[in-house]
């Protein structure tokens, strides 16, 4: 028997009401239960494992355990679909299944695919939540993409899931791995909240692989909050390569990952902006692939790189720059620290190669031979950074012991006698004149004239130093909001052309403030909010910019 509920009213139907099919109560398979339902519906699966191959065909449903009803996380791990590995893959939504398609609460596992093994999305825009998605195999003689996920043409939000030993194979020859985890070809994503683990991608000796966690081709994402960790590849981008598209990516920690180059991070022909992230104990090694062993922390070639407030510590290269290399890229470098990374070579932080770059208010200390090295094709600006064994030309370079509070257990924040330390750093107000400290306490900027060198300094005044290198928007534009509709997250993106002191608002339908997301000044650029409404009723919202004297609303839908 069929279980009717009251739905959420939407913008377009003044009543509507969804079903919520139980399995295998109802229908014995989740494959009958997503046959037999309609756009709004939710397919309910009891505790058990279903060894099914499943596909959506076009049905805008929510599918989950338990975990949808009580909360209770132990149904995530009682709940299984299994592919039955080598028999297929484990679900697929390939019939342009939009926003309101949600799977959640579920563990995935031994889906077997070329592209997919776990989930293929192709003109498709699913919420992919807390879920488990474990040694799922993406494999071919051409190319192995997604052990996890394959997103092709797709807006899909992946949020708070784990992903532990997927695989995506190339087989010899000359078979490419690409996105042991995850890979999206020409899509729109927002990945948040996720922990990626032993992820692995490989290939042929011709085609390699990329991405051992994440592969991102030709695409637009935002990656926030995740952790990655012991994912490898061949080639680039031992947890994340891109190649093409843009992509910010915000607070996340990636440790211990490895590739041929990039060993956590691996661009080419892409934009990027990296800010407040930890890199520890990544690698590049050495191999047969050209230009392998560079770059532990990232590695870039024919892109624009934006970095802010990043720590790489402890990162190695088998060759060259246990921290960064790069070739024909424009690079821009903002409150960074590196520490203890290290090559047997040249370039033990850096390594430049035909690159225009710009290093600012940023802490290099404790990297093994020389810091810095550049070839007489690149351009180099380096001002107001505390650079060890070299007093680099430039306006406020320094070289002295900076005074980190406890560096070998991995607190960087600045030895202050105001927070009870024995010792004042010299880098405080030491930074660029142009930049402020926007928050001022012992856990981040101390200048009360001008920012500090470092990691946890410049807040969000950390951009735009002498015409910055990265684009600034022409106008403050708010975005909608996506995913819209939207179950338990959403994000919103805005611009601004100029400093402004920003707030962000969110409203019921009555026209009462539920939350604030922003308040605060904030630097020209690009930034995003995101709203965690998991204690908030399902209903219609309205969230507020207010940039200075500007101020714009937009509607938005949240789903439960």
């Amino acid at each position: 028997m069929k279980t009717i509920i009251i739905a959420i009213v939407f913008i377009f139907v003044s009543s509507a009401f969804a079903t919520i099919i139980n399995v295998p109560a109802d229908y014995p398979t989740i494959q009958q239960g997503i046959d037999a339902s309609s756009d709004g519906d939710t397919v309910l699966v009891q505790p058990g494992t279903y060894y099914e191959n499943i596909n959506f065909n076009g049905h805008n449903i929510v599918l989950g355990s338990l975990f949808l009803t009580t909360g209770d996380t132990s149904y995530v791990e009682q709940t299984v679909i299994d592919g039955g590995y080598p028999v297929g893959r484990c679900l697929t939504l390939e019939n342009y299944e939009n926003e309101t398609t949600l799977i959640s609460g579920l563990t995935i596992q031994n889906g077997l695919s070329e592209r997919g093994g776990g989930i293929s999305c192709i003109n498709s825009s699913p919420c992919i939540a807390n879920s488990v998605i474990i040694e799922n195999w993406a494999r071919s003689s051409d190319l192995g993409a997604g052990g996890g996920i394959y997103c092709q043409g797709s807006n899909a939000t992946i949020k708070d899931n784990r992903f532990i030993g997927n695989r995506a194979h190339g087989d010899y020859p000359p078979g490419t791995g690409g996105g042991g985890a995850i890979f999206a070809l020409q899509s729109n994503l927002v990945i948040f909240g996720n922990t990626f683990s032993r992820n692995t991608a490989y290939g042929g000796a011709i085609g390699g692989s990329y991405g051992g966690a994440i592969a991102g081709w030709g695409c637009d994402a935002i990656i926030e909050s995740n952790m990655f960790e012991l994912n490898t590849a061949d080639i680039y981008g031992g947890a994340i390569e891109l190649r093409g598209g843009q992509a910010h990516i915000s607070n996340n920690a990636f440790q211990g990952n490895s590739s041929g180059s990039g060993g956590g991070l691996g661009a080419s022909n892409s934009y990027v902006i990296l800010e407040n992230n930890l890199f520890s104990a990544n690698r590049a090694e050495e191999n047969y692939f050209p230009d392998c062993g560079k770059g532990g922390y990232l590695y870039a070639d024919n892109s624009e790189i934006h970095i802010a407030n990043d720590i790489a510590k402890g990162n190695s290269a088998e060759i060259i720059a246990g921290a960064f290399s790069c070739k024909n890229s424009t690079i821009d470098i903002v409150n960074f620290l590196g520490w203890a990374n290290s090559s047997p070579a040249i370039g033990g932080l850096y390594n430049f190669e035909n690159c225009n770059v710009r290093l600012v208010n940023s802490i290099f200390r404790d990297d093994t031979s020389s810091e810095i090295s550049i070839d007489s094709l690149s351009e180099l600006q380096v001002n107001y950074c505390d650079i060890q064994n070299t007093l680099w030309p430039g306006e406020g370079n320094i070289d002295i012991d900076p005074f980190f509070r406890d560096p070998e257990n991995g607190d960087f924040h600045l030895m202050a006698l105001e927070c009870g330390d024995p010792y004042d750093s010299p880098c405080i107000d030491a930074g660029h004149p142009g930049i402020l400290d926007t928050i001022l306490n012992c856990n981040w900027g101390l200048g009360t004239e001008r920012s500090d060198m470092g990691a946890y300094s410049g807040g969000e005044g950390a951009v735009d130093i002498d015409g910055p290198i990265i684009s600034i928007p022409a106008k403050i534009t708010l975005s909608q909001n996506y995913p819209n509709p939207f179950n338990a997250s959403t994000m919103i993106k805005y611009e601004l052309p100029y400093q402004s002191q920003v707030t962000i608002e969110i409203y019921d339908i009555l026209g009462r403030k539920i939350t604030t997301l922003q308040n605060g000044l904030q630097s020209p650029g690009y930034h995003q909010a995101l709203w965690q409404a998991e204690d908030v009723a399902s209903g219609v919202y309205f969230y507020k910019l207010q940039a200075g004297e500007y101020s714009e609303s937009k509607k938005m839908i949240l789903v439960k």
